[in-house]
């Protein structure tokens, strides 16, 4: 099953609430994924970067070795700012991603789904998806967790997904988790604004001075 496909039959996934999930589960990224869903348009994309740096390279071959190193070191590093795990184990899950460890108790996940993302490439439309980890903090307040499922297995996401039971009502957790991500924006807002002042009045003072 495709991403696209998993959306949209858990469409309605982003507005209801975690009942139980699997205390024991592993979902791990592998660039394995990526190649076999952009087979051809990565072998396209490789082709076109190869004539691309003969041509304007042509006088130089060190200048097209350096291109085409620089072009793995970034694509290295978009495979590892996009790579993570998801560890359930004895009632905690645990999120690895960027150097950065996670941990959140099962009964504080608030929801799992999939968010549609659309983008212009070449004045076409494309769609991406990324997966929204809803979980409560011990203040109470809801925050995300989001993550780029291009390097995930559309399978195994489903299989995680089938595991997972949801209650019948509606939930507005989404639409808590917006509301305090506004106000930690206005909190940092008034922060460095307040800041920016005094060290402008400091300024002056200095000045005057």
């Amino acid at each position: 099953m495709s991403l696209e496909k998993l959306y949209k039959e858990n469409i309605n996934r982003k507005m209801q609430e975690i009942k139980d999930m699997p205390t024991d589960f592993i979902l791990k990224t592998n660039i394995n994924n990526l190649s076999k869903k952009y087979k051809r348009l990565i072998l396209l994309i490789i082709v076109i970067l190869f004539f691309v740096l003969i041509i304007t390279f042509l006088d130089s071959i060190r200048a097209m070795l350096s291109s085409f190193l620089l072009f793995i070191a970034l694509t290295i590093f978009s495979v590892f700012f996009n790579s993570y795990s998801i560890v359930g184990k004895d009632g905690i899950i645990t999120i690895k991603t960027n150097g950065e460890e996670i941990k959140i108790s099962n009964n504080k996940i608030k929801n799992i789904y999939l968010e549609e993302n659309t983008y212009r490439i070449a004045f076409k439309k494309r769609k991406s998806y990324s997966l929204v980890i809803l979980y409560e903090t011990p203040n109470n307040n809801i925050c995300d967790i989001v993550l780029n499922t291009v390097l995930l297995s559309p399978k195994k996401l489903e299989n995680w997904f089938s595991n997972i039971t949801l209650k019948e009502i509606e939930a507005n957790n989404q639409e808590k988790c917006i509301k305090y991500k506004r106000k930690r924006l206005l909190k940092k807002i008034i922060f460095y604004s307040v800041m920016l002042i005094i060290t402008f009045i400091i300024i002056i003072v200095q000045h005057m001075s």
